[in-house]
């Protein structure tokens, strides 16, 4: 189940390294659990340092310079924030910073610059006091801005904003739930939930999902196999005639494979069909005890 969740879903939107490269995060403190998020920012940043180095004249960096790169920066930031726990949220603070940093780095703008509301948040002890001791510099740079630091139980810097959403729920008429698990799933993902109520969250997946398969098939097929295998899907009732491969009901294996959901074992179901069809026999002769007994007893002219 877990395997064919990955390739009719998940799999799209999985970066191929995830796999085998979790293991090098462990040095600088990151969890592997964050490998998928970080290499799609490192993606997207790299993009834009390397159109710096590019004016000022100096060679690109591969993603794997980023990667070594981000993580030496990771191994820099998180002692001077004080050792947050690196989990959820706050791990990816720490990797914001240094993805921050590398930037505004290249930009000669130093470090510590690009830090949102949440980032500092954590710093100045808004989400609870961190392990560790602030660099000063730090210290300095929140003095500067006039920020300060705290000690407060971080529920009491909260509005009591529970109210508000019982009150959204009531004039939408949604059900709160057995246990008002759908009241706490809206205060908790309130942009996330509206969207998936609403259906826009299942749109903007299913949209998602599509580019990544005709990226995927576009990156393995010719314009002309793509416009076929288009043409060949608005005509369900193209076959293959017996002994005949002309005329405006070809349809190729490829165009057949194409065409399938992308599961091992959905492949395996069509490819069957295919060449079921190609040879101009039926499924079930397929029905037999073993390949060996259908190959003795299928004519050579049909294998060939």
């Amino acid at each position: 189940m877990t395997q064919e969740f990955i390739d009719e879903w998940l799999g799209y939107f999985i970066n191929p390294q995830n796999k085998y490269m979790s293991s090098l995060l462990l040095g600088c403190g990151l969890p592997g659990g964050m490998m998928g998020s970080m290499m799609a920012d490192l993606g997207g940043i790299r993009a834009t340092i390397n159109n710096l180095r590019k004016k000022k004249g100096e060679a690109e960096l591969s993603v794997d310079d980023m990667l070594i790169k981000l993580f030496d920066e990771v191994a820099y930031v998180w002692p001077r924030v004080g050792y947050p726990p690196l989990v959820t949220p706050f791990s990816q603070y720490t990797k914001n910073i240094a993805l921050m940093n590398l930037l505004t780095l290249e930009q000669g703008k130093g470090r510590f610059v690009m830090m949102d509301d949440s980032m500092w948040g954590m710093i100045l002890g808004k989400s609870g006091r961190v392990p560790g001791e602030i660099c000063q510099e730090l210290k300095d740079l929140a003095k500067q801005k006039g920020l300060e630091f705290t000690d407060a139980d971080p529920h009491t810097l909260l509005p009591n904003a529970l109210d508000d959403f019982r009150k959204e729920m009531d004039e939408n008429g949604w059900d709160y739930g057995q246990d008002d698990e759908e009241l706490f799933e809206l205060a908790m993902h309130p942009e996330q939930y509206r969207n998936y109520k609403s259906g826009q969250a299942k749109k903007n997946f299913l949209a998602d999902l599509q580019a990544a398969k005709d990226a995927k098939l576009g990156a393995k097929v010719s314009p002309e196999e793509a416009a076929a295998f288009k043409h060949a899907k608005l005509m369900p009732s193209c076959h293959l005639s017996r002994g005949s491969s002309s005329g405006s009901s070809r349809v190729t294996v490829r165009q057949l494979l194409l065409s399938s959901r992308s599961s091992v074992r959905s492949t395996r179901r069509v490819t069957c069909s295919a060449t079921f069809r190609l040879l101009g026999v039926k499924s079930s002769q397929f029905l037999l005890p073993s390949a060996a007994s259908w190959l003795k007893s299928t004519p050579s002219r049909v294998l060939r």
